[in-house]
């Protein structure tokens, strides 16, 4: 299951470790978790390639082991250097049998569609109606979603 850190707490992931069920989210990026990253040797990071559209797909990644206040478990974490961002990405899971890079390719998956979503329900404007007709607006958006995504389709 991949979470959005701000949807779930680290109580529920403990649950769902508890009951056998991997979990993938952020971690927050405390003060001494970036300057114990920063301090590593560059050769402890590990670049690999991302098969996908767009830039950023030669990332650094480093695979650690940490405790986590609320899980029981101490869990796997992937620091992701190398995607736009000033400081590290962080990414804890309960999955210690997928590759790090097979996990954050899946999380950046996530994020791209979740990009895009955004984008095409930016681009509608909610208090707008696409007709004379009073359409329910979750209607619209539905619609204006599936709508860019069919063009997008015939554009390949």
């Amino acid at each position: 299951m991949v979470f959005d850190s701000k949807l779930t707490t680290y109580t529920v992931l403990d649950e769902l470790s508890a009951r056998g069920i991997d979990w993938l989210t952020l971690r927050q990026r405390g003060k001494r978790e970036l300057e114990r990253l920063a301090a590593l040797d560059p050769s402890e990071w590990k670049s690999v390639r991302i098969d996908r559209a767009g830039r950023y797909r030669h990332p650094q990644l480093h695979e650690d082991v940490v405790s986590i206040k609320d899980i029981a478990r101490p869990v796997r974490q992937i620091a992701v250097l190398n995607i736009g961002r000033d400081n590290p990405t962080l990414l804890i899971t309960a999955d210690t049998t997928t590759s790090a890079k097979n996990l954050f390719a899946r999380y950046a998956e996530r994020m791209l569609i979740e990009n895009e979503l955004s984008a095409y329900i930016k681009g509608f404007h909610l208090d707008a109606l696409s007709s004379g007709l009073a359409l329910n607006v979750d209607l619209d958006t539905t619609l204006t979603v599936i709508a860019g995504s069919l063009f997008r389709l015939f554009g390949r």
